[in-house]
């Protein structure tokens, strides 16, 4: 994104966030929008663009449905072994490859898998996570691939997505 772009939507942002259009808060947004540009364009972003595209704008409401999904599950199961001390809890590191190329894709893999509770991205190297839960079945649900097939179609690059019928 270019940096006159960006600083405008930063600005509108700010406005939406402040609700005023006070003299000095429309000064100090314009500050700050063009501060935050300035370092999101040379800094953040280099020569590559943020650019969604309308099929990861359509994606994304999807990713995140699922991933809420699997953090209410998570969330449940995670409670009903801290209040019932007689199930088994199985601690345990496993290793999941991952199937996922861009680099925003598996940041994003690994931290939706941080933010389910009873597990947690230990280690990321290349495609491969180190993994910890805290009972079997978090890793079966990772086995599954529901998660990781949402974070691909949301933040994968469009040149190393499979076809479906693959």
């Amino acid at each position: 994104m270019n940096f006159w772009p960006l600083t405008i939507l930063l600005l509108l942002f700010w406005v939406l966030l402040t609700g005023s259009l006070a003299w000095f808060n429309l000064f100090l947004g314009l500050l700050l929008s063009l501060g935050l540009g300035y370092w999101a364009v040379r800094f953040l972003w280099g020569r590559t663009s943020p650019l969604p595209t309308f099929r990861r704008l359509i994606a994304l409401p999807a990713y995140f449905l699922v991933l809420l999904g699997l953090i209410v599950v998570a969330s449940c199961q995670v409670a009903r072994l801290v209040l019932n001390p007689r199930l088994p809890v199985a601690p345990q590191f496993i290793r999941y490859r991952m199937g996922l190329r861009g680099e925003a894709a598996r940041v994003a893999f690994a931290n939706s898998i941080s933010l389910t509770p009873g597990a947690h991205t230990v280690d990321m190297e290349d495609d491969l996570l180190v993994i910890h839960c805290l009972a079997p079945a978090f890793a079966r649900e990772l086995a599954s691939g529901r998660l990781e097939r949402r974070v691909a179609v949301a933040f994968e690059p469009e040149s190393t997505l499979k076809p479906e019928s693959e």
